[in-house]
């Protein structure tokens, strides 16, 4: 049973990486650069299956995931909230809206988590901004 949860965690880990490569620089064949991507781990591809369906849910629900996220970061612009942190939200916000195997509770921590996460990089920014004025 741990090795199951170690797999999953490695493979959220892995869909965090890609996912913020993605939103820096978008490839033309997403085919293509997932392969090279998963030849560079160190498991083989199949290993990362979860994964891969958490990288192509994220993708192809991008737009959705975007306007949930704006709906949270409230008096903050989308546009300033840094890709790693968007690769970290899409991610979660992917698990909780459409992987169904995922238990209820996490799915709720998940939504706290994602909620207090927008809400604190908003507050901590906001106060290195009148820091620095």
């Amino acid at each position: 049973m741990n090795s199951q949860f170690t797999q999953r965690r490695e493979c959220r880990a892995a869909a965090f990486q890609y996912l913020y490569a993605w939103s820096v620089n978008q490839p033309a064949a997403l085919g293509d650069d997932l392969r090279l991507f998963f030849e560079h781990l160190e498991q083989p591809r199949d290993y990362y299956a979860f994964a891969e369906e958490l990288i192509h849910g994220a993708i192809e629900h991008v737009v959705e995931l975007d306007s949930h996220i704006k709906g949270l970061a409230h008096n903050w612009e989308f546009e300033r909230i840094a890709k790693i942190d968007l690769a970290i939200l899409r991610l979660a916000m992917f698990e909780m809206l459409h992987r169904k195997d995922i238990p209820p509770s996490f799915r709720s921590t998940r939504r706290l988590t994602s909620a207090n996460f927008i809400q604190v990089r908003t507050l901590s920014d906001l106060s290195m901004e009148c820091s620095i004025e």
